[in-house]
C-alpha cells in the first residue's frame, strides 16, 4: 500500500508540473514562420513539429515541461482526438486561465505495445486567433521525466508515434466531439450539438 501511495503521489506531481495554470510557451510563440491560412491547414498531416519549453510555477519554483507541436493542422483538437480514439476518456480537463478549451490529462497509459511502462499525456491546442493553429502533446514517464527534451532516448519514438495517430486519424470518428463538449460546455453541447 506504501508504494501505491508513492506512486500517486508522483503522479499528482506530474500532473502539477504540466497543469499549472499560469504556464507560457516560448521559441516561436511570436514568429510568422508557423502562420497558416486556411488553404494549408492540413487533415490528418501538419505543415511542421516544433518543440517548445511549457512553463509554470510549482511551490515557488518555476519548471518546465517540453511541448510538441504539431502546427498548421487543420482542428486544434486533433491531439485531444487521437488520444480519446486511442485511450478512451480522459482522466482530467484542467483550465488556464481565461481560456475556453482545457488541457486534457491521461495517466498511466501504455503507449508502446511492446512495453508495460505508463505514461502521463497531456493534450492542448490553440492558435486559432493568430492563424496559427496547432495542436500538442506533453509526455512524462512514471517518475516526472519529460520525455520529448532535447536529451532524452524516447524523443524520437514518441515524436513518430504521435505523428503516425494524426496521419492515420479516422475523420468518421466523432465520438469524441460529443463527450468532450457535453463535459467541458454542456451549454454549447446543449445548443449547438443537441440543437436545443
Amino acid at each position: 500500500m506504501p508504494e501505491f501511495t508513492n506512486i500517486m503521489k508522483r503522479v499528482f506531481l506530474i500532473m502539477s508540473i504540466v497543469l499549472i495554470s499560469s504556464c507560457k510557451t516560448t521559441q516561436d510563440s511570436n514568429s510568422d514562420t508557423n502562420r497558416c491560412n486556411e488553404s494549408n491547414y492540413l487533415n490528418n498531416d501538419f505543415r511542421n513539429i516544433t518543440y517548445n519549453d511549457y512553463r509554470g510555477k510549482l511551490n515557488n519554483d518555476t519548471v518546465s515541461v517540453t511541448q510538441m507541436k504539431f502546427n498548421c493542422v487543420f482542428t486544434e483538437f486533433l491531439s485531444k482526438k487521437i488520444m480519446f480514439d486511442e485511450f478512451g476518456k480522459w482522466d482530467e480537463a484542467r483550465f488556464k486561465k481565461n481560456q475556453r478549451h482545457p488541457m486534457l490529462v491521461w495517466n498511466n497509459v501504455q503507449l508502446f505495445s511492446d512495453s508495460v511502462t505508463n505514461y502521463v499525456v497531456a493534450t492542448y491546442g490553440g492558435g486559432e486567433e493568430d492563424h496559427k493553429i496547432y495542436s500538442s502533446v506533453m509526455v512524462l514517464d512514471e517518475n516526472g521525466k519529460d520525455l520529448l527534451a532535447v536529451n532524452s532516448k524516447l524523443r524520437n519514438e514518441i515524436t513518430e508515434y504521435f505523428t503516425e495517430l494524426i496521419r492515420n486519424n479516422d475523420e468518421n470518428k466523432k465520438e469524441f466531439y460529443s463527450i468532450y463538449w457535453r463535459t467541458v460546455d454542456p451549454k454549447f453541447y446543449r445548443k449547438y450539438i443537441l440543437g436545443n
